[in-house]
């Protein structure tokens, strides 16, 4: 009877212990399996920095952080050459003006470190169209009557070396260059003059392109080491792959492009090449681009891809599209945007292909 009564005390002890650790192990598996799971994926890290509108890299100087850029027209014919000031703007456009030349927009968001802009020249009204989804202070030398109504009609904030002239801007008599070749602008008279006008210098600015993340730079399958491009008779431009560098140098009229300022060849991370119907104006003179819409390609890399671009109102920002398309990602750097009539189109070549 004892032996009996032993085993089953034995019997109900086991049973008690098995329910009890039973109970335990559903606890430790519950709380275990309320904790969050483990990620493989890193930790995406943040950009440090206050980010460049119109370039993407995270390089702009706190004192510019909500400030309007400010857009240069700049003289191109190759007697008012080397430029300055060209190395460091954020975007170059490079459109056909009369008689077959070329001539610059700068836009600088970020223009505290640039010592002297110039030469400076007139405005034209394809350019102010241009630069309005920027909101730039508009700084020329004159302009067409074209130019002049343009600025009017879109009620742009400019500061023109035609009222200005001694007030704001310089004449560097010792280049010994015919008078429109030697009209500049100084840091210190540009200060002055965003000071002196009362113009407001804060406002948001929109983000120029689609940027990639630095980490994640775009290249494509087509070469692109070398292109030829074609604007007139008069203009032709060789962009050139840097491979040490990475970006592109500039050739045109035979010349390196170079940088008054440093006495150095103009690096480019971005090149825009875009064909567009270029019109003569009433006057039988000026050119009048559509700035509608088109094709073109997009250099970056050592690579290029075809492109489409629009426009239409001239308020609306110029837009960039795949041929799929999509939104086209440039990588972060600054860019030169140049337009070259529809009827040249085929005058492009890469590489060894020489027009």
């Amino acid at each position: 009877m004892k032996q009996s009564m032993k085993r089953i005390f034995t019997f109900a002890l086991a049973s008690a212990m098995a329910l009890t650790m039973g109970s335990c192990g559903k606890q430790v598996a519950e709380e275990t399996s309320s904790l969050p799971p483990v990620s493989s994926e890193p930790a995406e890290v943040q950009p440090q920095g206050n980010q460049n509108p119109l370039t993407g890299l995270y390089d702009l100087d706190e004192t510019m952080v909500g400030k309007r850029p400010v857009s240069f027209m700049i003289n191109n014919h190759h007697r008012s050459w080397p430029q300055r000031g060209i190395s460091q703007a954020d975007i170059i456009y490079e459109l056909p003006v009369e008689g077959g030349l070329t001539r610059l927009m700068a836009i600088y968001a970020d223009y505290s470190k640039t010592k002297d802009f110039g030469s400076n020249r007139s405005v034209r009204h394809d350019f102010v169209e241009l630069s309005l989804p920027f909101h730039t202070i508009f700084i020329h030398w004159g302009g067409s009557t074209f130019g002049y109504d343009s600025l009017k009609k879109y009620g742009v904030d400019d500061i023109d070396g035609m009222i200005y002239a001694n007030k704001y801007f310089y004449t560097d008599r010792s280049l010994h260059k015919d008078i429109e070749h030697t009209r500049f602008m100084t840091q210190e008279n540009l200060q002055d003059a965003l000071t002196g006008t009362k113009i407001e210098l804060t406002g948001e600015t929109p983000a120029a392109y689609q940027f990639a993340q630095e980490e994640d730079s775009v290249s494509f399958t087509d070469s692109a080491k070398k292109a030829y491009v074609k604007v007139s008779s008069a203009v032709k431009t060789t962009f050139n792959y840097d491979e040490t560098n990475k970006d592109y140098t500039k050739v045109e009229f035979d010349d390196d492009v170079i940088d008054g300022n440093t006495k150095e060849k103009v690096h480019i991370k971005n090149v825009f090449i875009l064909y567009d119907n270029i019109p003569l104006m009433s006057d039988g003179l000026h050119v009048d681009l559509s700035l509608s819409s088109g094709v073109g390609w997009y250099l970056t890399n050592g690579t290029r891809t075809a492109i489409t671009w629009s426009k239409g109102d001239a308020k609306n920002p110029l837009t960039f599209q795949t041929e799929s398309g999509e939104a086209l990602t440039v990588n972060p750097g600054n860019s030169w945007v140049l337009f070259v009539p529809d009827n040249m189109k085929e005058k492009t070549t890469f590489d060894d292909a020489q027009a």
